[in-house]
């Protein structure tokens, strides 16, 4: 990890944010990639740097000189290149963020990859490269084109593919011919457990305030000794739920506060949804996403301002999305607030359940900004429905976050 430069994790604290990602995800890929060295060679096709840029790629980004120019810059300089190249990836997914370091690995190795629904909703079972992929001839030329790239509006040459999988096997952890989402997963989960991976999250620490998120989504591939309730400690631990206490989440800028009310209504509504997605896990041995219809909820918010909307909206993106394995985010026309959040599930189970997380993240939000007078949110459902509202965009998301903190001082 050598030649970082002296703010080389502030910076990639504040570029993540920027977008959208968490750094520890980036860490991850680039220990994988580099072991987090700037001046990392890979001598065959001269991938260079801490995420291993291809030289076209380079080029593309706007990097004026060659990769041996570029392995010379600081792990701070070459940060700009990541975020140009995280920005590249979201115009693929129609300006979604990256949600995992899974994910964005998929798109460093193979960036067409996110435009596959699979690697978009982070399916394991999602084969991006093959060895011998299914194929679409065109009629006039006879040339040969991956059919699942072409089922998403991509020409990619079957032979270019299967030229990827050829030098990249060691990606493909069950050796059936296919490297998956699944298989990028395991890796990042090998690289986490290493002592690269420990060392540079301390690094971080101590030059920043930020601290990697201890919860993680439901793994779908739960191993059998995983108890329910082990499953519903992860909403114990975002919620601050312990035994007879209202569930409690705060900003980061916030003091937590609880009360010792009974609240068993929402651990056992979750609990609930929790049992079936286990249940149906288990019974077909496949993803159950396969088995469980999707969803689509609209989250109407009405805070006392619109910034207060905003900034109770992010929050309740983190926790329907870390927690009941959404995909959610913030729309909004300027004055109207909503969550447009997609769920997999039973329909009614799945309205009850975000209603009832939902209700309590709006009373630990009152908590929370006690200081302030206690900010009440109500909220209302429509069930599929999607949002006509713009998603915000991240430079405003930070600008109101910034103007939300200022109430606190």
């Amino acid at each position: 990890m050598s030649n970082l430069g002296p703010n080389f994790y502030p910076k990639l604290v504040q570029m993540s944010a920027e977008v959208g990602m968490k750094p520890e995800d980036l860490i991850a890929v680039m220990i994988s990639e580099s072991g987090m060295s700037p001046d990392s060679l890979e001598k065959t096709f001269h991938g260079s740097g801490l995420v291993g840029f291809m030289p076209s790629t380079l080029e593309g980004l706007g990097f004026k000189g060659t990769w041996r120019d570029f392995i010379k810059l600081t792990g701070e300089q070459q940060l700009d290149y990541v975020k140009k190249l995280v920005q590249n990836f979201t115009k693929s997914t129609g300006g979604k963020p990256i949600t995992s370091a899974a994910q964005y690995y998929c798109a460093n190795f193979w960036p067409v990859s996110l435009q596959l629904p699979g690697i978009q909703d982070g399916n394991p079972d999602t084969a991006f490269i093959e060895a011998k992929p299914a194929v679409v001839i065109d009629r006039k030329t006879g040339e040969k084109w991956s059919k699942k790239y072409y089922d998403v509006g991509n020409h990619i040459s079957a032979d270019q593919e299967s030229n990827a999988y050829k030098y990249n096997p060691i990606f493909d952890t069950d050796k059936k011919g296919a490297i998956t989402y699944g298989d990028m997963m395991k890796r990042i989960d090998k690289i986490k457990q290493g002592s690269a991976y420990k060392q540079a999250i301390m690094e971080m620490q101590k030059s920043t305030d930020y601290k990697p998120s201890k919860n993680a989504p439901i793994a779908p591939s739960a191993k059998k000794e995983d108890s329910e309730d082990s499953v519903v400690d992860l909403f114990e631990k975002w919620l601050g739920y312990k035994k007879t206490k209202t569930p409690s989440t705060a900003p980061a800028h916030a003091s937590t506060a609880t009360t010792e009310t009974e609240s068993p209504g929402i651990m056992q509504t979750i609990t609930n949804w929790l049992r079936q997605i286990i249940a149906t896990e288990k019974q077909n041995k496949k993803l159950y996403k396969q088995y469980l219809p999707l969803n689509y909820m609209i989250i109407k918010i009405d805070a006392s301002d619109y910034n207060n909307s905003i900034e109770f909206a992010r929050i309740l993106c983190a926790a329907l999305d870390e927690e009941l394995l959404s995909k959610s985010y913030t729309h909004t026309n300027g004055n109207d607030v909503e969550v447009e959040c997609a769920i997999h599930g039973p329909s009614e189970d799945c309205l009850a359940t975000i209603k009832q997380l939902s209700e309590s993240v709006a009373n630990s939000f009152s908590l929370a900004t006690k200081k302030i007078g206690g900010i009440i949110v109500k909220t209302d459902y429509f069930m599929n429905k999607k949002s006509s509202y713009s998603q915000i965009d991240f430079k405003l998301a930070n600008a109101q976050y910034r103007k939300f903190l200022l109430k606190f001082v």
